[in-house]
């Protein structure tokens, strides 16, 4: 900012400024346009100008001239001293035609340069005043004088307390101190403001002229008449409370404007605050209110490294001669980190730099009123101002009250401090040396004259004159008095300071010991803290004495009833009665209460309590990190000298009680040689503050059942610990510290005993007990983990026994760091439920449980969900699992972690059981747990994954193995954690909390073993199956095996069970019926088996046996045996015999790869099916496949390679037959020729050697381009030689293997031998409106071609069809009908041996020639309808996914039976495309058609849109689309059409329901219906 800051006239100014903070003596120049002076009579160039100092370095100007465009530049003037005020100046110019005037401002770090109002004109006739200056200036009077023109007759005068712009001047106005004439050369000016800043106007009144506004700013004199007493006090005004003030005359500053000191006045409470009589003090403080700074004594602390200043007005005396005096308090301790001030004199109050320090003041006293005094006789310099500076390095908060300024005094002002080292003494040390000390102690507090003796009429209790550190004796122990002191010095006196309220301690009569403190029905008072400063409702007992470094509130020091904590905590102990003692510190900043407990000579006495922590309320959760935080529990414990002195305290010990539970606590302070004091005290303070990373919490504990007792000989131990051994926590060494003995007695139990009941030792259990002679005892044969222990220690001083230990120290064993294999975890014998809050119930294992609050009842600890935990709801062995939901954010992970093991990671195998409990496949196929390791097992993001594993079937235990073996990290924990798959999270009710949610995946019977060194046995195939018997072999590093066979499926824990049985472990197998056989195999990998049943499945289960292990059995196969073989000439499958929903009898199915999604099997995708479109064939075989893509929902491949492999045949050469069948696929899955139909509509045909390998299948044909007609298909396998391993086949099979889905019918499968008859192979070659050219492979000698419109053989021979001869390979039919689907059959003529009519399979092309205008199209040439690709006839069409066949025709319309139907989503747009146009330009043409929205179930009441266009390239539909106009179709016209008209502008017209162009106006799924689309596009 320049300065001074504003205009000299009106808003703008030129300023010149250097902002950089370094000084480069830069030259900056402004240069004038030119001007013609050469007329004007004496030209002269008036402006106004200033040029600040910035701590005694000013900028300079010199103001240029010259006298043509290339001229030297002269200096008319120059200004180097520097000009605080604006000041107009007159400079003279040369008379000429070219004067060009220039302004350069020279850098020297000022606060810059500014110029304003500049006027170039002749000199006027009648000249302004000069030299104004003042004199006689006083604190309401001055003298303004100047220099008039000759020839001015009087002056006018105007006088302000605000800058006047010239429209100011120009008017009158009633805020103008003074508004005047005069025609001498001087106005007085009296009544004025003390320290006030005045501008004063005057110009002439000549003859026939008026000069300019000269002006001169002036302030009055601000002068103090010593002595004075500023007080600060303000009248109460309830519109001002809480506002600040300023006294008029003084100065204040700081480095910012809300750092700057005020007076927190207008009737507040101030007395908290630094004022004792309530109206008002001096504050140097700094807080935010409503976002705004307001200066609160009581409040925020100045910033370190901050300034802010206030100074007085001038002094009327010589300040070397003066001295101040003035009070101070600090109420809120906490607030900063000091709390002082330097008082010093300044030269210019207006300039910090000035500033000369006299005495630094640091208060370190809070609560009691501090009388300052600084004298000034030290002083070397002129200043006139006394201030006083805030300027420290550490954040400082300050007060002044009763300011007294006068001259020096020999006695000023007294502070003192009254210490308490006995409850009955009081000793006294003062800061000021006097001769002696006048002390009066009284009953209650006075108002007096504090500069006067004390009155005799006023009731006090005693008189006292005493020296420095000087006592006053046998006062009354517990005694609350009032201390009035002063100094004296000759016959001279201080003041009296305000008084302090001190409340002498409380003694104990040891003739009473032990004494006993329950809290119960002890004398309890409301007390004062501190000199006044009352808790109000704080019911402490009489015999402690509170002290505070904050004043204190009811909850931060008082009895509390056990109506806090009983019936209302979920998780705190009650009080051990009915009432405990509560010790709190609070808030941000540094705070300590201590309790301070009567006199007695503590280096005889032992003391002992229990403690407990204590949250701010019952309801506060202790487990929960921000409690944690915000809370805290710590104490010390230890003795003071000083009753009185916070700072006398010396701690013996920290104690950090639970808050779960209360802890015994015993001190013998004869063991304490360095605790010195008498008086025990318990200590909360803020012991982990920092100033620099300030935090806000409560520290909080509770004390009860206190005993204080006479110290023994035969000391107790102290100290005690006890230590688990952690790699084997059977064992346990107890040590502690003699304290004197040499001897111990010991008992450790189970039980915690009282120790009254050592005399009755036969009812008492006991783990150990007995005599050490050494301060240590070594415990084994302990019970882990988990289990507590308490020991008592008895000490033996020669032939004296000592006492018990008062109450049990305890230890806990806990979980080995290291366990051995093999491992078992079955979650049996914990504590099950979620709403466990005392941490994971399952022992030994890690995890990071996470909570959610359970619906309708009150947040607290104990009404939480916790996750994850155990559950009996379902289990696969006793009655407990573990159940692990999903966390519904997705930084959650419910896991558990095993230990760490004595084998290496990448050697063990784990196994477990895995159950989902929902019932539908769409949900429990999305679970899966992730088995991994982890470095961390506290650190879910260390989990490195090995595997995946999943639920295969519902409701069902299945056994999950995971091997290690390919782990090459550093983690030490097996984990099992939920992953991303599951659809929701548990819900709010307490039924699923208790495990009965659907989306559980339950664990368990974990076991972990080393694993086997030969692998399980792989890739078993059966082989030289005939219908009574078969041969297995399989792939394994082992050479010994258990092979066993089933004709039934088998769980894991079934084969458990079969191997019990045959090792004689179980007396019964409940499936012995189903064992075909169990055998040894020894050497080979083979097996033969015999005696099986014709056409029956068999379940094999092999497992290896290496180095005296056995591996887990292998993945379930099954075989079945064939059924006898059939001749081919006989064969006719037409599947009327086959039960629908199975396969047929003697076939062969499965699948190549992929997984089945949810609880399918192969039937899902390959059966036999009375749901085809042709019901007249009655039973089918169904067979469908997907893409093999990865299903979004399992996250597994999707199942593919789906085949149906006929049954054996009696024969010798397949190659010499040809297999017939009949195949087609629905309508929504048929030739769509319109969207993206991603149907195969395909199947493969070859022979498989091995029906239950299909490596051994060989493809022959592949049947393309299936129709949606029963089509009769040929495949001819005279191609076919042997499979990859040059064995040859004799099964059939129909393989479903392709990119995309599929979904066929077949049906009529036989075999014949090939003939030499032809084939008619061929294709369209071209078609009219009335005619089809065909074009063959290769023909007879002649043939003849019909075209039916019926799918029928017969047809051919007993109707009138178009027909056709030909001798070559091309043949025309003639005579059709447009928009026909017809059917060509063909025979030869030639030859009579063929004479069988043979159905043509042609690809037929759509017809996508141009189309003359008028072009109309209503649809009705469709015959075909679908939900699925059924584009309409010549129109292009695309949908931009590729799962979903959109547009498509459909029988809705309005007028006829055809209309097209376009589905948009989020994510895929259809485009529905006219046939090319014969017309130049279609923007010649308009477009109409009727189109109406279509409701949707789920989207009710949302609007539709579809958008109208244009492409140039109907096969790059979207990249070529140019949108014309988007329609957006109302939800209320679900059942009225509305008719469009557009002008066109391209050759193609698109229809576009664009999801990405509509989904930013509809947000969700929407979908268009063109209905009835009569679509007319004509010439214009």
């Amino acid at each position: 900012m320049t300065y001074p800051n504003g205009a000299s006239d009106s808003l703008a100014r030129i300023a010149f400024r250097n902002t950089s903070g370094v000084t480069n003596k830069a030259v900056t120049r402004l240069v004038l346009p030119a001007v013609d002076v050469a007329a004007l009579f004496q030209p002269v160039l008036i402006f106004s100008h200033a040029q600040d100092k910035w701590s005694g370095d000013f900028d300079s100007l010199r103001v240029l001239c010259r006298t043509s465009a290339t001229g030297e530049w002269k200096t008319l003037t120059a200004y180097d001293n520097y000009i605080a005020k604006w000041q107009r100046d007159t400079v003279y110019l040369p008379a000429a035609t070219y004067c060009q005037i220039a302004f350069e401002a020279t850098d020297n770090l000022g606060r810059g340069v500014v110029i304003d109002d500049v006027v170039v004109r002749s000199t006027p006739s009648c000249f302004d005043p000069e030299d104004l200056y003042t004199s006689n200036v006083t604190n309401n009077s001055i003298v303004v004088n100047w220099m008039g023109s000759f020839d001015a007759e009087y002056f006018y005068v105007k006088l302000s307390r605000t800058p006047l712009t010239e429209a100011q001047l120009a008017s009158s106005s009633t805020e103008l101190v003074c508004d005047t004439t005069t025609d001498g050369v001087s106005m007085d000016f009296e009544g004025l403001i003390q320290g006030t800043r005045y501008y004063c106007y005057v110009k002439s009144q000549c003859e026939h002229e008026i000069s300019g506004w000269v002006s001169i700013e002036f302030k009055t004199a601000n002068l103090v008449n010593v002595p004075d007493t500023i007080t600060f006090n303000f009248p109460a005004d309830p519109d001002k409370k809480g506002q600040f003030a300023y006294l008029d005359g003084w100065y204040y500053d700081a480095a910012s404007p809300e750092y700057k000191p005020a007076i927190n006045a207008y009737g507040n409470d101030w007395k908290w605050a630094g004022s004792y009589d309530g109206s008002g003090c001096l504050v140097f403080s700094y807080y935010l209110q409503s976002g705004k700074p307001v200066p609160q004594c009581y409040m925020g602390a100045l910033p370190a490294g901050t300034w802010a200043y206030a100074a007085t007005p001038e002094m009327n005396a010589n300040v070397k001669d003066l001295q101040i005096s003035f009070e101070t308090f600090i109420y809120y301790r906490y607030v900063a980190e000091q709390f002082g001030i330097t008082v010093g004199v300044m030269t210019d109050p207006e300039d910090r730099s000035t500033f000369v320090p006299v005495k630094t003041l640091i208060n370190d006293r809070p609560f009691i009123w501090q009388d300052y005094t600084v004298s000034f006789e030290n002083y070397t310099g002129d200043g006139k101002y006394i201030a006083f500076m805030s300027d420290f390095e550490k954040t400082n908060h300050f007060t002044i009250e009763n300011l007294v300024i006068e001259p020096r005094k020999e006695v000023s002002t007294l502070n003192f401090d009254i210490m308490m080292p006995t409850a009955s003494t009081m000793q006294f040390k003062f800061d000021e040396a006097y001769d002696s000390y006048e002390i009066v102690l009284c009953p209650e507090e006075y108002t007096i004259d504090r500069n006067a003796d004390f009155p005799d009429t006023l009731n006090y209790i005693s008189k006292h004159s005493i020296q420095n550190m000087g006592v006053i004796e046998n006062l009354n122990p517990g005694d609350r008095y009032i201390v009035y002191a002063r100094g004296v010095k000759g016959d001279k006196k201080t003041r009296w300071p305000y008084p302090q309220d001190v409340e002498m301690p409380s003694r104990f009569d040891v003739n009473t010991f032990p004494y006993f403190i329950d809290f119960e029905n002890i004398a309890t008072t409301t007390r004062v803290a501190m000199n006044g400063y009352t808790s109000s409702s704080a019911s402490i007992p009489t015999i402690i004495k509170p002290l505070f470094t904050y004043p204190t509130s009811a909850s931060t020091f008082k009895m509390e009833d056990s109506a806090t904590w009983v019936g209302k905590s979920f998780f705190m102990p009650e009080p051990l009665g009915q009432k405990e003692l509560t010790i709190s510190s609070y808030y941000t900043y540094p705070a300590t209460t201590i309790a301070v407990f009567p006199e007695v000579d503590m280096s005889t006495t032992k003391v002992s309590f229990w403690a407990v922590g204590r949250m701010y309320s019952a309801s506060y959760d202790p487990s929960s990190a921000s409690n944690q935080k915000n809370y805290k529990a710590k104490a010390a414990i230890g003795v003071m000298t000083d009753a009185n002195d916070i700072n006398s305290f010396i701690a013996i010990d920290t104690i950090e009680p639970s808050y779960v539970e209360y802890t015994y606590y015993e001190y013998d302070f004869s063991l304490f040689p360095e605790a010195k004091g008498n008086f025990f005290a318990i200590q909360s303070s803020d012991y982990d503050f920092d100033y620099a990373k300030p935090q806000s919490y409560t520290n909080k504990i509770a004390v009860d059942n206190m005993t204080f007792a006479k110290s023994i000989d035969c000391k107790s131990p102290s100290n005690m610990k006890a230590e688990v051994d952690v790699y084997d926590p059977s064992k346990a060494t107890i040590t502690w510290d003699a304290n004197g003995s040499a001897e111990w007695n010991i008992k450790v139990a189970t039980t915690e005993y009282d120790r009254t009941q050592f005399g009755n030792t036969d009812s008492l259990e006991f783990v150990f007990e007995g005599k050490v002679t050494a301060p240590k005892a070594e415990i084994t044969g302990l019970k882990y983990p988990n289990q507590t222990y308490y020991y008592w220690l008895q000490p033996i001083c020669g032939s004296v026994e000592g006492e018990w230990s008062a109450v049990a120290s305890s230890f806990e064993t806990f979980c080995p760091a290291i366990f051995t294999v093999p491992y078992v975890q079955d979650f049996e014998n914990v504590e099950v439920g979620s709403n466990v809050y005392t941490g994971f119930a399952a022992e030994c294992l890690f995890t990071k449980q996470w909570t959610r609050a359970i619906s309708g009842l009150p947040t607290s600890y104990m009404n939480k969900y916790y996750y994850p935990y155990v559950t009996n709801s379902v289990a696969y062995s006793g009655e407990n699992s573990l159940p692990l939901f999903r966390k519904y954010t997705s930084t959650s992970r419910n896991y558990i972690a095993l230990p760490e093991f004595d084998k290496p990671i990448d050697s063990l195998q784990m196994t477990f059981r895995l159950y989902s409990h929902k019932t539908a496949s769409a949900y429990w196929n999305q679970q899966e747990l992730a088995v991994g390791v982890m470095t961390d097992p506290m650190d879910i993001t260390t989990f490195e994954q090995v595997a995946l594993v999943k639920p295969s079937k519902a409701t069902t235990w299945e056994r999950v193995l995971v091997n290690f073996e390919e782990y090459k990290g550093n983690g030490k924990y097996i984990a099992i954690r939920e992953t991303d798959k599951f659809t929701s999270y548990p819900s709010y009710t307490n039924d699923y909390a208790k495990g009965k949610n659907t989306d559980s995946v339950y664990v368990d019977k974990i076991e972990v073993n080393v694993a086997p060194p030969c692998d399980i046995p792989y890739d078993i195939v059966a082989f030289d199956v005939t219908p009574n018997s078969a041969q297995l072999k399989w792939v394994s590093d082992a050479s010994s095996f258990i092979v066993v066979v089933t004709d039934k499926a088998l769980t894991f824990g079934d084969l458990v069970d079969l191997d019990d049985y045959k090792a004689g472990t179980l007396a019964s197998f409940k499936y012995e019926s189903s064992i075909i056989s169990v055998d040894t195999i020894e050497g080979a990998k083979s097996s033969k088996l015999s005696g099986l049943t014709i056409n029956k499945d068999y379940y094999v289960y092999i497992k290896s046996f290496c180095q005296g292990m056995y591996t887990d059995y292998s993945d379930e196969y099954v075989f079945s045996t064939y059924c006898p073989a059939v001749s081919p000439e006989t064969f006719f499958a037409n599947f009327e015999d086959g039960t629908t929903g199975k396969l047929p009898e003697c076939w062969f199915a499965g699948k190549t790869h992929g997984a089945y999604y949810g609880t399918n099997t192969i039937t899902n995708y390959l059966k036999v099916s009375s749901s085809g479109s042709f019901p007249a064939q009655g039973k089918v075989i169904y067979m469908t496949s997907t893409n093999g893509s990865i299903n979004s929902t399992t996250g597994q491949p999707n199942p593919n390679g789906i085949y149906l492999i006929a049954p054996t045949m009696d024969i010798d050469n397949i190659a010499d037959y040809k297999v017939k069948f009949k195949a087609w696929t629905t309508s929504s899955y048929g030739i769509s020729g319109c969207g993206s139909n991603d149907y195969a509509r395909s199947v493969i045909v070859g022979v498989v050697t091995n029906p239950f390998d299909m490596s051994t299948f060989m493809p022959v044909d592949t049947v393309d381009n299936i129709f949606y007609d029963p089509y009769p298909y040929e495949v001819y396998l005279e191609d076919y030689q042997f499979d990859m391993n040059g064995d040859t086949g004799k099964f059939v099979a129909f393989y479903s293997n392709f990119g995309i889905r599929n979904n066929i019918y077949l049906d009529d499968v036989e075999f014949e031998l090939i003939d030499d008859c032809p084939r008619f192979e061929g294709k369209v070659e071209s078609k009219t409106t009335s005619s089809v050219t065909l074009k063959f492979n290769s023909v007879p000698a002649s043939y003849e071609v019909k075209a039916s419109t019926k799918l029928d053989e017969a047809y051919m021979d007993t109707t009138d069809l178009p027909s056709a001869t030909s001798t070559t390979d091309v043949i025309t039919i003639d005579s059709l009908t447009a928009h026909t689907e017809y059917y060509f059959y063909a025979r030869s003529t030639d030859d009579s041996t063929c004479q069988d009519w043979h159905l043509v399979l042609v690809t037929c092309p759509a017809d996508f020639t141009e189309k003359d205008i008028p072009f109309i199209d209503g649809f009705e040439t469709n015959r075909r309808t679908a939900s699925y690709g059924i584009c309409p006839h010549d129109w292009y069409g695309f949908y931009a996914t590729d799962n979903v066949s959109y547009p498509n025709v459909v029988t809705s319309a309005k007028a006829g039976t055809r209309g097209a139907y376009m589905y948009a989503t989020s994510t895929g747009s259809p485009y529905l495309v006219s046939p090319k146009l014969n017309v130049d330009k279609l923007g010649k043409c308009y477009l109409e058609f009727s189109y109406m929205h279509n409701s949707i179930t789920g989207y009710t009441g949302v609007d539709r849109a579809l958008t109208v266009g244009v492409v140039s390239d109907p096969n790059n539909i979207v990249a070529t689309f140019e949108p014309i106009d988007t329609l957006f179709i109302p939800y209320e016209k679900t059942s009225e059409y509305a008719k469009l008209q557009r002008l066109l502008n391209e050759r193609r017209v698109v229809f576009s329901d664009d999801g990405k162009t509509v989904d930013s106006v509809i947000p969700r799924r929407y979908a268009e219906m063109f209905q009835e689309f009569i679509t007319k596009i004509q010439r214009i």
